[in-house]
């Protein structure tokens, strides 16, 4: 299972329409996940903590195969809980994506500024609430995905864990989400 998620991923409430590889919007996609995929690892899993899973990615079993495919485990709480991994249909990482997405297309920019197209026969309608819903997932599951990796520290001694969550509001290093209020739905 690839870290980088397949356009295919995109789809249902994090649909992102014509983003086939052969299309220049699926190009730009392609070219957005390059970068913001290893960004968003390293930030959540530090850079060393990444590097070895980026190695072992290929793995069939183990304690990397755990963190990309999920696995259920005895949380903090003493409860059973399952950290859903970075696979199709529940992947923090295309939630992320999408988030960033958003955010990229929202308008166009132009020689005279942003522009948004004006179609015909269609009323303007808000992307915020699909945003912040996929974004609120996506800190959802990282919650979890810290509390397996903080129970099982003597499997991932590279995991120095999280004082604050990278993409909140209270992380003074990442400017672009300080003026972003976390909506919960």
């Amino acid at each position: 299972m690839p870290l980088i998620p397949s356009y295919l991923e995109f789809e249902g409430s994090i649909s992102i329409p014509n983003v086939l590889p052969t299309k220049a919007s699926g190009e730009a996609l392609a070219t957005l996940m390059s970068y913001e995929v290893p960004k968003m690892l390293t930030d959540i899993l530090g850079y060393e903590l990444y590097t070895l899973l980026k190695a072992n990615e290929a793995q069939g079993s183990g304690i990397y195969h755990n963190i990309i495919n999920g696995v259920e485990f005895t949380d903090s709480l003493d409860r059973l809980n399952k950290w859903v991994g970075f696979v199709r249909g529940s992947n923090p990482i295309a939630n992320y994506i999408y988030f960033k997405w958003m955010a990229q297309t929202a308008s166009t920019s132009t020689g005279v500024g942003e522009k948004v197209p004006n179609a015909e026969n269609m009323v303007s309608g808000d992307g915020a609430i699909k945003a912040n819903r996929a974004w609120n997932q996506m800190v959802d599951w990282l919650t979890v995905l810290h509390d397996y990796l903080t129970i099982n520290e003597a499997d991932y001694p590279s995991y120095l864990g999280l004082d604050y969550c990278p993409y909140t509001k209270g992380n003074p290093n990442y400017k672009y989400f300080q003026t972003l209020p976390l909506v919960v739905l």
